[in-house]
């Protein structure tokens, strides 16, 4: 029996779901030099893979510059992260920012965020 145009559409939704997941993961390794073991990917139904917070703010910073964290907040959200509990996703992804600013992972500039330089 034929695939119905609907479950075309799912399917072929769900594949170029799979490619960004696999692009973001290729990110967070590159970033990551001489790591050879893979961060932890649980599943999170659909659109961007529930990884570490951290990961996934990498991720989002990966070749960008000067982001908010309400910024990061929004592409995250719109890749399908989502954290359960009563602190918001904008809150933890403010004070993770601030965390790792202060641990140097981060550059922060005004309220803005990148990458550190590891110069």
């Amino acid at each position: 029996m034929p695939l119905s145009a609907a479950t075309k559409h799912e399917l072929k939704d769900e594949l170029e779901s799979l490619v960004r997941r696999a692009e973001a993961i290729k990110q967070i390794l590159a970033s990551e030099p001489g790591s050879d073991v893979l961060p932890s990917v649980p599943s999170s139904g659909n659109g961007f893979r529930k990884l570490g917070l951290r990961d996934a703010i990498r991720t989002v910073l990966q070749g960008r510059s000067g982001l908010e964290p309400k910024t990061v907040t929004a592409e995250l959200k719109s890749r399908g992260y989502a954290v359960e509990g009563k602190t918001s996703l904008a809150t933890r992804v403010a004070n993770e920012m601030g965390r790792m600013a202060s641990a140097k992972e981060l550059a922060r500039e005004e309220g803005r965020y990148s990458i550190a330089s590891t110069e």
